[in-house]
């Protein structure tokens, strides 16, 4: 799993150091020794601990995906080297809207006096009150991370923090190599449960959308954006897609078609039928459906397996595919826009592939001058305030002119350079 990282550096276990925490305990589990270490020393934090069961109970998931939250950000701001965090979320957080703006949208309730309510009150009262408090909501997984983004909103002000929203998280499309899970949350567990002949019908529609990113591709994304969140500081909490629903491409029907045909020539090991699965949005088709294809095969074959002397499990193994594949019903019924459009966003694309990335091939690509009066000069100068004091009090957020290395170096080498009354403009 990591000998591409040891093929590139043979003692990078070296540089690792691994502290002892748990997120529901205070103070994150940390020890005097280690907090203070992380305090002294620590540049970039990435903070995705939470509990990614849809329907935990709700002051579990409350302590997991807020209160955490509140120590993390306590804990950040303690440090003395602190150049970026990166706050994990999801992008159906907002998921009682269809189209999902990259903006941190207010609460469906303050998240302080929910803190406080699980304080009091007992599992039984908060039990009684969660379809209540989680309202137009599917579970307490997204209802807890929107109450989440809330409290980086108000907490991490003058931190140095952004917030990605992966949707589906998939197994690797490359690194470190193709198709890499080590879990059947999610997709996965659809997949293989499938694959085997187990599930056979689902509630879902096979037109709504899949949005289904590549683990590899989620964390290439939070490396980028802890780099640029790093160097260019916003006065405010920008907050990225991670998703590729905006492509349009990827249906439920489409993953089930493509992954049917890739099974007529590699199948599972010790499937128990042939692979099918049926979408069907009428429950009482699904519950139909379910019953001569799911469990009525399930009971004989258990019937089976007590005729020869072993335990029974197929029946045991069909009820946990019912209820895991039931937690995401809302998911495969719905379909939501999750737009990459902010001035976060493309300014990290520009830093990273240039502003003719999407260009055709062999098309004429818009080529910036030093000189052009929407590049930066002071940048050219190596002196634009707005790089001067990042992570500061006085941090004056992007610069809203083109700042590119390139151009600043063919500043430098031109005939001009010197010439043009940069310098001594800024010297005024």
């Amino acid at each position: 799993l990591f000998n591409v990282a040891r093929a590139a550096n043979p003692n990078f276990e070296s540089k690792i150091l691994a502290v002892q925490g748990d997120i529901l305990d205070p103070n994150l589990g940390l020890n005097a020794h280690d907090e203070q270490t992380l305090i002294e020393n620590c540049h970039i934090v990435f903070h995705s601990a939470a509990t990614v069961r849809f329907h935990e109970p709700l002051r579990l998931a409350v302590q997991m995906n807020v209160a955490s939250v509140v120590k993390i950000l306590a804990l950040c701001h303690k440090m003395k080297k602190l150049q970026s965090v990166v706050h994990v979320s999801t992008a159906y957080a907002n998921c009682n809207r269809n189209n999902v703006s990259e903006m941190i949208y207010p609460p469906p309730i303050q998240p302080s006096k929910l803190l406080d309510a699980c304080e009091w009150m007992d599992d039984q009262v908060l039990d009684a009150l969660t379809n209540k408090l989680i309202g137009d909501r599917p579970n307490t997984y997204t209802f807890t991370k929107a109450l989440a983004e809330y409290v980086v909103s108000q907490d991490a002000k003058e931190l140095p923090l952004a917030i990605i929203r992966p949707s589906i998280v998939g197994c690797t499309w490359r690194e470190p190599m193709p198709g890499w899970v080590d879990n059947y949350n999610g997709a996965t567990g659809i997949i293989v449960a499938a694959s085997k002949g187990l599930l056979r019908t689902m509630i879902g529609s096979s037109q709504a959308m899949a949005d289904i990113i590549p683990v590899d591709i989620c964390v290439n994304m939070m490396i980028a954006v802890a780099w640029h969140t790093a160097i260019k500081h916003s006065k405010t909490i920008p907050v990225y897609h991670c998703c590729t629903g905006h492509l349009g491409s990827l249906t439920w029907g489409k993953i089930t078609e493509i992954g049917l045909g890739h099974l007529e020539h590699i199948s599972m090991e010790n499937a128990i039928s042939y692979p099918h699965l049926q979408f069907t949005e009428n429950r009482f088709r699904y519950f139909y459906l379910r019953f001569f294809k799911e469990i009525l095969p399930a009971i004989v074959l258990d019937g089976y397996m007590r005729l020869i002397g072993r335990k029974p499990m197929f029946t045991k193994i069909c009820d946990k595919i019912y209820k895991n594949v039931r937690t995401i019903d809302f998911f495969t019924t719905h379909s939501w826009i999750f737009p990459i459009d902010n001035a976060a966003q493309q300014s990290l694309l520009d830093e990273l592939m240039g502003k003719g990335r999407n260009a055709a091939k062999g098309e004429k690509v818009h080529k910036y001058r030093f000189d052009d009066p929407n590049v930066c000069k002071y940048m050219l100068v190596d002196f634009c305030p707005h790089d001067l004091f990042v992570n500061t009090r006085q941090d004056l957020g992007p610069c809203d002119k083109i700042h590119d290395i390139s151009l600043q170096q063919d500043y430098q080498k031109s005939s001009r350079y010197g010439k043009l009354g940069f310098e001594d403009e800024y010297g005024k």
